[in-house]
């Protein structure tokens, strides 16, 4: 390579060349993304929710990664797209509803995205039941700051909540785990009322041979041997696991 027919790399470029693989084939530096203020985020959700009509502004809320853009020597862009499609994922995740959705994007850096809780399935309860446990928030309506106190008021006059936006990075992790996962897609609390909400009777799919199920000698969730059991349901399919307290006697899947 390249071949003989095409003109060839010089000494130079050959020496260029063995000298950047020795030094392990290092990518070139990229400069600093453009650091991102808080009054900044505030200003795009304010002008967000400037263009919608009030019913639609009363359920819109938005989720930030500024402060992941803001660290470009620690996270890269790849790994932002990382971040983003967490997200999507997570908040699909926490939904009974069939559609999926998009957050929407809302800045040139795609550092901001906003939703509609009713595309959810969720409420202004479900909204603030995120905010009791979020250790990030901030009214600033003590900031000696006016225009950033001035900013965060409007937002939360336009919106009705007392903090618009959070960290897309801690609701990935900490809505998906009790309690807020339970709280936010309303579980019930025994596995017979979650079925009945699915739309599927075990035990009858097992009489009927519908039931598809595979047993494992050594899991890495149970200390015994297990048993996942798979149902078709209305929102696609319902696993169900049994673990077994040994692996002897009644509790051997052989």
């Amino acid at each position: 390579m390249p071949p003989e027919d095409q003109p060839q790399p010089t000494d130079a470029e050959r020496q260029l060349l063995k000298e950047w693989i020795i030094l392990g084939a290092p990518k070139p530096d990229r400069p600093p993304r453009e650091f991102q203020s808080e009054q900044a985020t505030l200003g795009l959700i304010q002008a967000d929710l400037s263009k919608l009509n009030a019913r639609q502004r009363a359920f819109t809320r938005y989720f930030s990664m500024t402060h992941l853009h803001n660290n470009s020597q620690g996270i890269s862009d790849f790994d932002l797209r990382y971040y983003r499609a967490a997200l999507s994922k997570a908040l699909n995740s926490l939904s009974w509803e069939r559609d999926i959705v998009e957050p929407r994007s809302i800045d040139i850096e795609a550092t901001l995205f906003a939703i509609d809780l009713r595309t959810l399935g969720w409420d202004e309860k479900d909204w603030d039941a995120l905010l009791e446990n979020y250790p990030y928030g901030l009214r600033f309506d003590r900031s000696d700051h006016d225009e950033l106190a001035n900013i965060a008021s409007q937002v939360r006059e336009l919106c009705g909540s007392p903090i618009a936006h959070i960290r897309c990075d801690w609701f990935t992790v900490f809505a998906t785990r009790p309690p807020l996962y339970h709280r936010l897609l309303d579980l019930p609390s025994t596995d017979r009322e979650l079925e009945d909400r699915l739309g599927v009777d075990v035990n009858q799919n097992f009489l009927d041979g519908k039931a598809r199920r595979a047993g494992f000698a050594e899991s890495g969730v149970s200390v015994s041997n297990r048993l996942v059991e798979r149902h078709l349901s209305k929102f696609g399919y319902y696993w169900k696991s049994y673990d077994f307290r040994r692996s002897n006697g009644t509790g051997s899947l052989f």
